[in-house]
C-alpha cells in the first residue's frame, strides 16, 4: 500500500486555480483549503480504499470529498496518483 502521492499535471493546475480563486477574497481560507487537500492526499495514499467509486464515470477511479470538491485518484497506483481536484457543482471532468 502506498504511503506517498503525486499530483498529475492537471491536478496541480486544479489546486492552483482553486487556491487563486479563493485567495481573491480570502488568503487565509485559500491556505486552509490547500492544507486540507494535502492532508486528504496523505490520508488517501495511506488508505486508498476509503474513496468511493462512480461506475458511470469510470470504475477504475475513486473519489473523496474535501469541502465542496472531489479528489479524483487512482487507488491502485504507487505512488497514489491524484488525477483531478474538482468542484462538485461542475460537470464531471473528462478523465
Amino acid at each position: 500500500m502506498s504511503k506517498t502521492y503525486r499530483l498529475a499535471p492537471r491536478a496541480e493546475v486544479d489546486v492552483a486555480e482553486i487556491f487563486a480563486y479563493i485567495a481573491e477574497d480570502n488568503l487565509d481560507s485559500a491556505l486552509r483549503v490547500e492544507q486540507e487537500f494535502h492532508d486528504a492526499f496523505r490520508l488517501l495514499a495511506a488508505k486508498p480504499r476509503i474513496g468511493y467509486t462512480r461506475p458511470k464515470i469510470d470504475p477504475k477511479y475513486r473519489f473523496h470529498p474535501v469541502y465542496s470538491y472531489q479528489i479524483i485518484f487512482l487507488p491502485d497506483s504507487d505512488p497514489l496518483e491524484i488525477v483531478r481536484v474538482w468542484h462538485s457543482a461542475q460537470r464531471s471532468p473528462k478523465l
